[in-house]
Protein backbone atom coordinates (compact mmCIF):
# COMPACT_ATOMS: atom_id res chain seq x y z
CA UNK A 1 0.00 0.00 0.00
CA UNK A 2 1.32 3.38 -0.93
CA UNK A 3 2.18 5.93 1.73
CA UNK A 4 -0.49 8.35 0.45
CA UNK A 5 -3.16 5.64 0.65
CA UNK A 6 -2.18 4.79 4.24
CA UNK A 7 -2.49 8.45 5.20
CA UNK A 8 -5.93 8.70 3.60
CA UNK A 9 -7.08 5.54 5.38
CA UNK A 10 -5.87 6.86 8.73
CA UNK A 11 -7.74 10.11 8.23
CA UNK A 12 -10.92 8.19 7.38
CA UNK A 13 -10.65 6.01 10.50
CA UNK A 14 -10.06 9.09 12.66
CA UNK A 15 -13.12 10.81 11.23
CA UNK A 16 -15.28 7.74 11.94
CA UNK A 17 -14.08 7.60 15.55
CA UNK A 18 -14.82 11.32 16.02
CA UNK A 19 -18.34 11.05 14.59
CA UNK A 20 -19.05 7.98 16.71
CA UNK A 21 -18.01 9.83 19.86
CA UNK A 22 -20.28 12.77 19.07
CA UNK A 23 -23.23 10.42 18.54
CA UNK A 24 -22.64 8.65 21.87
CA UNK A 25 -22.40 11.97 23.76
CA UNK A 26 -25.62 13.25 22.19
CA UNK A 27 -27.42 10.03 23.08
CA UNK A 28 -26.29 10.26 26.71
CA UNK A 29 -27.49 13.86 26.99
CA UNK A 30 -30.92 12.90 25.68
CA UNK A 31 -31.25 9.92 28.03
CA UNK A 32 -30.41 12.05 31.10
CA UNK A 33 -32.75 14.97 30.29
CA UNK A 34 -35.65 13.51 32.36
CA UNK A 35 -33.65 13.88 35.58
CA UNK A 36 -33.27 17.64 35.13
CA UNK A 37 -36.05 19.59 36.90
CA UNK A 38 -38.11 21.79 34.61
CA UNK A 39 -38.87 25.00 36.46
CA UNK A 40 -41.34 26.07 33.77
CA UNK A 41 -43.80 23.25 34.60
CA UNK A 42 -46.33 24.14 37.32
CA UNK A 43 -47.70 21.41 39.57
CA UNK A 44 -50.88 21.55 41.63
CA UNK A 45 -50.65 19.98 45.07
CA UNK A 46 -53.75 19.71 47.23
CA UNK A 47 -54.17 18.36 50.73
CA UNK A 48 -57.61 17.20 51.78
CA UNK A 49 -58.69 17.66 55.40
CA UNK A 50 -61.86 15.88 56.45
CA UNK A 51 -63.43 16.76 59.77
CA UNK A 52 -66.54 15.45 61.44
CA UNK A 53 -68.04 16.91 64.59
CA UNK A 54 -67.61 14.33 67.32
CA UNK A 55 -69.13 16.64 69.92
CA UNK A 56 -72.17 14.97 71.41
CA UNK A 57 -75.13 16.91 72.75
CA UNK A 58 -76.59 15.78 76.08
CA UNK A 59 -80.00 15.27 74.47
CA UNK A 60 -82.93 17.38 73.32
CA UNK A 61 -85.67 19.53 74.82
CA UNK A 62 -89.20 19.62 73.45
CA UNK A 63 -91.11 22.82 74.21
CA UNK A 64 -94.89 22.66 73.96
CA UNK A 65 -97.63 25.28 74.08
CA UNK A 66 -101.11 25.98 72.81
CA UNK A 67 -101.40 28.88 70.39
CA UNK A 68 -104.56 30.85 69.74
CA UNK A 69 -105.23 33.30 66.91
CA UNK A 70 -106.46 36.75 67.93
CA UNK A 71 -108.48 38.55 65.28
CA UNK A 72 -107.00 41.97 65.93
CA UNK A 73 -104.32 44.15 64.44
CA UNK A 74 -100.99 44.53 66.27
CA UNK A 75 -101.17 41.04 67.71
CA UNK A 76 -100.19 37.37 67.20
CA UNK A 77 -96.42 37.83 67.51
CA UNK A 78 -94.48 35.04 69.24
CA UNK A 79 -90.83 34.35 70.06
CA UNK A 80 -89.25 31.32 71.75
CA UNK A 81 -85.66 31.17 72.97
CA UNK A 82 -83.25 29.61 75.48
CA UNK A 83 -81.12 31.19 78.21
CA UNK A 84 -78.70 29.70 80.70
CA UNK A 85 -79.35 29.77 84.45
CA UNK A 86 -77.67 33.20 84.68
CA UNK A 87 -79.99 34.70 82.07
CA UNK A 88 -77.44 34.72 79.25
CA UNK A 89 -78.86 34.26 75.77
CA UNK A 90 -78.21 30.83 74.19
CA UNK A 91 -80.36 30.40 71.09
CA UNK A 92 -83.62 31.41 69.39
CA UNK A 93 -85.97 28.63 68.34
CA UNK A 94 -88.76 30.61 66.72
CA UNK A 95 -89.98 34.15 66.06
CA UNK A 96 -92.94 35.41 64.05
CA UNK A 97 -91.80 36.43 60.59
CA UNK A 98 -93.12 39.99 60.74
CA UNK A 99 -91.14 40.90 63.86
CA UNK A 100 -88.04 38.86 62.99
CA UNK A 101 -87.81 40.32 59.49
CA UNK A 102 -87.67 43.94 60.65
CA UNK A 103 -91.19 44.55 61.96
CA UNK A 104 -89.76 45.43 65.36
CA UNK A 105 -88.65 48.74 63.81
CA UNK A 106 -92.28 49.71 63.21
CA UNK A 107 -93.59 48.06 66.39
CA UNK A 108 -90.76 48.01 68.95
CA UNK A 109 -93.24 47.10 71.72
CA UNK A 110 -94.17 43.77 70.06
CA UNK A 111 -91.51 41.36 71.41
CA UNK A 112 -89.24 43.66 73.39
CA UNK A 113 -87.77 40.99 75.68
CA UNK A 114 -86.67 38.75 72.80
CA UNK A 115 -85.30 41.63 70.71
CA UNK A 116 -83.22 42.81 73.66
CA UNK A 117 -81.92 39.41 74.78
CA UNK A 118 -81.07 38.06 71.33
CA UNK A 119 -79.48 41.24 69.98
CA UNK A 120 -81.69 40.69 66.94
CA UNK A 121 -80.89 44.08 65.44
CA UNK A 122 -77.57 42.52 64.33
CA UNK A 123 -79.10 39.29 63.00
CA UNK A 124 -77.96 38.01 59.60
CA UNK A 125 -80.36 37.07 56.79
CA UNK A 126 -79.59 33.40 57.39
CA UNK A 127 -80.50 33.73 61.08
CA UNK A 128 -83.74 35.50 60.18
CA UNK A 129 -84.70 32.82 57.64
CA UNK A 130 -83.85 29.99 60.05
CA UNK A 131 -85.81 31.32 63.02
CA UNK A 132 -88.86 32.59 61.11
CA UNK A 133 -88.95 29.88 58.46
CA UNK A 134 -92.45 28.53 59.10
CA UNK A 135 -95.61 30.28 60.27
CA UNK A 136 -97.22 28.63 63.27
CA UNK A 137 -100.87 27.76 62.90
CA UNK A 138 -103.25 27.88 65.88
CA UNK A 139 -103.28 24.70 67.94
CA UNK A 140 -100.71 22.62 69.80
CA UNK A 141 -97.16 23.71 69.00
CA UNK A 142 -94.05 21.55 69.50
CA UNK A 143 -90.55 22.99 69.15
CA UNK A 144 -87.35 21.02 69.68
CA UNK A 145 -84.12 22.44 71.04
CA UNK A 146 -81.10 20.30 70.13
CA UNK A 147 -79.16 21.48 73.20
CA UNK A 148 -76.79 23.56 71.08
CA UNK A 149 -76.07 27.27 71.21
CA UNK A 150 -76.46 29.71 68.32
CA UNK A 151 -72.97 28.79 67.04
CA UNK A 152 -73.76 25.08 66.92
CA UNK A 153 -71.75 24.05 69.99
CA UNK A 154 -73.26 21.57 72.43
CA UNK A 155 -74.19 23.09 75.79
CA UNK A 156 -72.98 21.67 79.08
CA UNK A 157 -75.31 19.79 81.43
CA UNK A 158 -77.11 22.03 83.90
CA UNK A 159 -80.20 24.17 84.34
CA UNK A 160 -81.54 26.23 81.42
CA UNK A 161 -84.45 28.61 80.99
CA UNK A 162 -86.94 28.41 78.15
CA UNK A 163 -88.96 31.53 77.36
CA UNK A 164 -92.07 32.02 75.24
CA UNK A 165 -93.04 35.64 74.64
CA UNK A 166 -96.34 36.64 73.06
CA UNK A 167 -97.56 40.02 71.87
CA UNK A 168 -101.26 39.96 72.71
CA UNK A 169 -102.35 43.39 71.55
CA UNK A 170 -100.21 46.46 70.91
CA UNK A 171 -98.10 46.89 74.08
CA UNK A 172 -99.77 44.04 75.97
CA UNK A 173 -97.51 41.00 76.28
CA UNK A 174 -97.24 37.71 78.09
CA UNK A 175 -93.93 36.16 79.08
CA UNK A 176 -93.72 32.48 79.99
CA UNK A 177 -90.56 31.24 81.73
CA UNK A 178 -89.64 27.77 82.91
CA UNK A 179 -86.54 25.88 84.09
CA UNK A 180 -85.40 22.60 82.56
CA UNK A 181 -82.54 20.44 83.81
CA UNK A 182 -80.15 19.05 81.18
CA UNK A 183 -78.41 15.91 82.39
CA UNK A 184 -78.60 12.12 82.42
CA UNK A 185 -82.28 11.63 83.18
CA UNK A 186 -85.61 12.68 81.70
CA UNK A 187 -87.50 15.52 83.33
CA UNK A 188 -90.36 17.91 82.62
CA UNK A 189 -91.46 21.33 83.80
CA UNK A 190 -94.27 23.85 83.40
CA UNK A 191 -93.65 27.52 82.68
CA UNK A 192 -95.27 30.37 84.59
CA UNK A 193 -96.89 33.37 82.92
CA UNK A 194 -96.06 36.99 83.60
CA UNK A 195 -98.31 39.58 81.97
CA UNK A 196 -96.80 42.93 81.01
CA UNK A 197 -99.11 45.97 81.19
CA UNK A 198 -101.97 45.82 83.67
CA UNK A 199 -104.69 45.06 81.11
CA UNK A 200 -102.85 42.17 79.46
CA UNK A 201 -104.50 39.43 81.50
CA UNK A 202 -107.93 40.76 80.50
CA UNK A 203 -107.19 40.53 76.79
CA UNK A 204 -107.72 37.49 74.62
CA UNK A 205 -105.55 34.46 75.35
CA UNK A 206 -102.72 34.08 72.84
CA UNK A 207 -100.58 31.39 74.51
CA UNK A 208 -101.27 28.86 77.26
CA UNK A 209 -100.10 25.51 78.67
CA UNK A 210 -96.37 26.10 78.14
CA UNK A 211 -94.16 23.17 79.18
CA UNK A 212 -90.84 21.51 78.39
CA UNK A 213 -89.53 17.95 78.37
CA UNK A 214 -85.88 16.90 78.31
CA UNK A 215 -84.85 13.56 76.78
CA UNK A 216 -81.22 12.49 77.28
CA UNK A 217 -79.22 11.16 74.36
CA UNK A 218 -79.13 7.37 74.31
Amino acid sequence: MKKSEIKTLALSIGMLVFLSGCSIKKSNNLSNSSSIPNNNVKTNESTSYSSSSSEQTPGSVKIKYNLNYIRKLASNQVAVWIEDSQGNYIKSLYASKYTADGGYKQRPEALTEWISKSGWKNATKNEIDTVSGATQNPGNINLTWDCKDEKGAAVKPGKYIYIVEGNIYWGSRVLYKGDIEIGNSENTSNAKANYINKDSSNNDTLIKNVSAEFTPKK
